[in-house]
């Protein structure tokens, strides 16, 4: 895959209003990883589902690595897996999920995703939702999160909220690793400011999982995408 920069701009003109990005990739013509990640970071920005198909045994190229991808090596079963996979991603509406259920899919996916999840009675009343522990290994300490749980009815978080959620912790101060996980996405000037806060002497340390990195993680377990996608909770409601 090696796009031309005329190529790239008739792909992401003929995207508009399109709902995934099927992209087949193939051990025989190597991938371009900078284009690559220059297309995947652009269909982020406009909500596409990108989906990595693997013709035959080749790795997921470095750039999508954290999506969930299909291999397709199993004729019919492939198909199967390939036409889940689209449907799992089109049931996935962060957006429209209530606070309370946003909150407790996060628990979810984190317990999914390794890690000690404690919750506590009062934790609200201190301004967090609950602690997330990522047990540690031979060669690394454990690291304790307190953990945030925003769910935004807009798609987009903007600096003002990314300067309010760094007031916040710097008031309660503490040690621990402060996780913000949201439903909406990060804009990009909402990245650079929290890098530049980061890069702050004594700034306190923000990890935050924006809408965009919760959905293709939740895209790894399909047991949660049952439980939280759109016909489920309609249902519920």
């Amino acid at each position: 895959m090696d796009l031309g920069e005329s190529k790239q701009m008739g792909l992401l003109s003929s995207l508009k209003g399109a709902d995934s990005l099927l992209l087949l990739i193939s051990p025989t013509v190597p991938p371009n990883d900078e284009q690559l990640r220059s297309l995947d970071s652009s269909m982020d920005q406009r909500g596409v589902d990108v989906i990595p198909a693997i013709l035959g045994q080749g790795p997921v190229p470095e750039p999508l690595r954290g999506r969930a991808g299909v291999t397709m090596t199993h004729g019919e079963a492939s198909i199967e897996e390939l036409t889940q996979r689209i449907e799992n991603g089109r049931a996935l509406d962060l957006l429209d999920l209530r606070p309370v259920d946003f909150e407790k899919l996060v628990e979810d996916l984190l317990r999914f995703e390794g890690f000690d999840v404690i919750v506590s009675s009062g934790a609200g009343d201190r301004g967090y939702d609950f602690v997330a522990r990522m047990p540690g290994t031979d060669n690394t300490p454990p690291i304790e999160y307190i953990v945030e749980a925003k769910a935004y009815r807009h798609s987009r978080v903007s600096v003002a909220s990314v300067h309010e959620i760094a007031q916040k912790v710097a008031r309660e101060g503490g040690d621990r690793v402060r996780m913000i996980v949201t439903n909406s996405q990060l804009t990009s000037v909402a990245k650079s400011a929290l890098a530049d806060l980061a890069s702050l002497p004594e700034s306190p340390e923000i990890r935050v999982l924006d809408g965009v990195e919760v959905k293709y993680l939740l895209l790894k377990y399909p047991d949660l995408v049952r439980k939280y996608g759109r016909s489920h909770y309609e249902r519920g409601r």
